[in-house]
C-alpha cells in the first residue's frame, strides 16, 4: 500500500515539474513583446511536503518518465492545434487574397473598359477634327494658290515694265557716256597737245639754262649762280623725299615740272621714262606730293628736269 502510494505522489509531482516545463516551451510567446502565461508553481508548503516525503527513486523516475511523455504528447497536440490554426489562418488569408485579386481584376475591367471607351470617343473627336482640318486646309490652298497666282501675274507686269524703263534708261545712258567720252577725249587730246608743248618748252629752257650756264664760264661761277643753285637745292630736296618714301623698282627716271613763282609745282610730266611704267608714274606721283618749294629767284618761272634713280 505504501509502495502505491510513493509511485503515485513520485508520478504526480513528475507531472507537475514537466507539465510546468511544457507549459514554458508551449506558451512562450514568438514576440519578446508578448505576455507570458502563467506556469505552474509550486507552493512553499508543498515543496516542504515533497522534501520530507519517502520516495522511491525508481518509482520517481518511472513517474518523470511517463510525466515527459505525458508532457510531450500534450506538447504534440499544442503543436498540432497551432498548426492547424496557422493552416486556417492561412486559407483564411488566401482566401481573402483571392478575393481582393478578383476585386482588382473586376474593377481593371471596368477601368479598361471606360478607358476603351474615352479613347473611342476621343479617336472620334480626333477623327472629325482631322477631317475639318484637311477641309479647311485644302481651302487655304485653293485661296493660296489663287493669291499666288495674281501675284505671278503683278509680278510679270512689273517686271516688263521694269525692263521697258531699264532699257529706255539704258539708251539714254549709252547716249551721255558717248558724249561724255567724246568730250573727255577731245579734253585728253587738248592737254596733250598742251603737255606736249609745255615739255617742249621745259626742254628748250633746260637746253637755254644749260647753255647760258657753259656761257657763263668756270664752276665758281655756276656755284654762284643763285638760278643755278636754286635747281640744286630743289633737286637734292626732292631727292630726299623720294628716299624717304622708299621708291620701289629699279631704274632712272627723269620727271620735269614747272615751277610757278610762289613755289608752286605744276605741269608735271615724265621727261625720260626708265623703262618701267609703274616707276615712271610712282616718281611722278611723289614729285607731285612733294607740290611746293620755295619760290624761285626774283619770283620768276622756271622749267626743272630732275632726275630720279631708284633701288
Amino acid at each position: 500500500m505504501n509502495q502505491t502510494r510513493r509511485e503515485l505522489l513520485a508520478l504526480l509531482i513528475a507531472i507537475a515539474i514537466h507539465g510546468g516545463l511544457a507549459a514554458a516551451i508551449i506558451y512562450a510567446p514568438k514576440n519578446p513583446t508578448e505576455p507570458r502565461s502563467p506556469t505552474p508553481i509550486l507552493t512553499p508548503a508543498q515543496m516542504t511536503e515533497l522534501q520530507f516525503t519517502d520516495i522511491d527513486p525508481i518509482a520517481q523516475a518511472k513517474a518523470a518518465e511517463q510525466a515527459r511523455l505525458e508532457a510531450e504528447r500534450q506538447a504534440q497536440l499544442e503543436q498540432q492545434r497551432r498548426e492547424q490554426a496557422q493552416q486556417e489562418a492561412d486559407r483564411q488569408a488566401k482566401l481573402e487574397q483571392e478575393q481582393r485579386e478578383k476585386a482588382r481584376i473586376t474593377q481593371e475591367k471596368e477601368a479598361q473598359q471606360k478607358a476603351a471607351e474615352r479613347a473611342k470617343k476621343i479617336a472620334e473627336a480626333k477623327k472629325r477634327a482631322e477631317e475639318k482640318r484637311i477641309a479647311e486646309a485644302k481651302e487655304a490652298q485653293q485661296r493660296e494658290k489663287e493669291k499666288r497666282l495674281a501675284q505671278q501675274r503683278e509680278q510679270k507686269r512689273r517686271e516688263a515694265q521694269a525692263q521697258r524703263e531699264r532699257a529706255q534708261a539704258e539708251k539714254h545712258r549709252l547716249a551721255e557716256q558717248q558724249k561724255q567720252q567724246a568730250a573727255q577725249l577731245a579734253a585728253e587730246r587738248e592737254r596733250q597737245a598742251a603737255l606736249a608743248r609745255q615739255q617742249a618748252l621745259a626742254v628748250q629752257a633746260q637746253k637755254n639754262a644749260q647753255q647760258t650756264a657753259r656761257n657763263n664760264g668756270s664752276q665758281q661761277q655756276g656755284k654762284s649762280d643763285p638760278l643755278i643753285r636754286y635747281k640744286r637745292e630743289l633737286s637734292a630736296y626732292i631727292q630726299r623725299y623720294i628716299k624717304h618714301r622708299r621708291l620701289r623698282g629699279n631704274g632712272r627716271v627723269e620727271i620735269g615740272f614747272t615751277i610757278l613763282a610762289n613755289g608752286q609745282f605744276s605741269n608735271i610730266y615724265i621727261s625720260k621714262s626708265s623703262g618701267n611704267p609703274s616707276v615712271d608714274q610712282s616718281a611722278r606721283n611723289l614729285v607731285q606730293n612733294v607740290a611746293r618749294f620755295n619760290p624761285p629767284p626774283n619770283r620768276q618761272t622756271l622749267s626743272i628736269i630732275v632726275p630720279i634713280k631708284t633701288d
